[in-house]
């Protein structure tokens, strides 16, 4: 009966993510998305994003004045 039964037990190591979806902005605006991993540094994550061909044709000939990496969600990347 399922009055009788135990209930299931869970494994805590399967419920870690090891990836996400890493938002790249340009001036604010969403220009990409691309899976990373979560232990990323952020020196590797903008540099992720600047070889995105999506996000070279918006910086290309451009000064870029700030860089911003929120750990786990986005880089932003402020050009003039």
């Amino acid at each position: 009966s399922v009055f009788n039964s135990e209930w299931p037990e869970y494994n805590d190591e399967l419920l870690v993510e090891s990836s996400f979806e890493l938002v790249v902005q340009v001036n604010g605006k969403v220009r990409a998305k691309t899976q990373v991993a979560t232990d990323i540094s952020q020196e590797d994550a903008i540099k992720t994003a600047k070889e995105l061909t999506n996000i070279q044709s918006h910086i290309v000939n451009k000064e870029v004045v700030k860089e911003i990496y929120v750990p786990g969600k986005l880089v932003n990347i402020v050009v003039k």
